[in-house]
């Protein structure tokens, strides 16, 4: 398998919202804790954050917001700005669900024809579980 780097949205806004993402728990573990022991087999890990304080902790770089308040979209590009991999998988915080398996499937489709693979059902597309070029 091509390398991959995987960056997981922890930001959102600085309230009690936030917190309760960063603090739910699947069968007693984190969720980030549950998509670490999943996703941290590849490449690398990236947790992009609003601010300072929740993650550094964990072992995974974490980068931060440069604007705040745009949503996803900024941390999706610090993420990508910052990793080492030419591809990265990215997903939320609270998506503790997501599998090795989900992911290395996506990236078998990887190809220097798309710049992005997104996850998409009958109903929506889901842009919080893509891989971006």
């Amino acid at each position: 398998m091509r390398q991959l780097s995987v960056g997981v949205l922890a930001g959102g806004k600085n309230s009690g919202e936030h917190l309760n993402d960063i603090l739910y728990q699947l069968n007693n573990r984190r969720y980030m804790k549950c998509l670490m022991g999943e996703l941290g087999i590849f490449t690398e890990m990236l947790i992009s954050d609003t601010k300072i304080g929740y993650f550094e902790d964990l072992g995974p770089r974490v980068v931060y917001d440069e604007f705040g308040d745009i949503g996803p979209m900024d941390g999706i590009c610090q993420i990508i700005r910052q990793a080492s991999c030419q591809y990265v998988f990215i997903c939320a915080v609270d998506m503790p669900y997501i599998s090795r398996g989900l992911v290395e499937y996506l990236a078998g489709f990887v190809s220097e024809d798309y710049d992005c693979y997104v996850l998409a059902d009958e109903e929506r597309v889901h842009p919080l579980c893509a891989i971006y070029s």
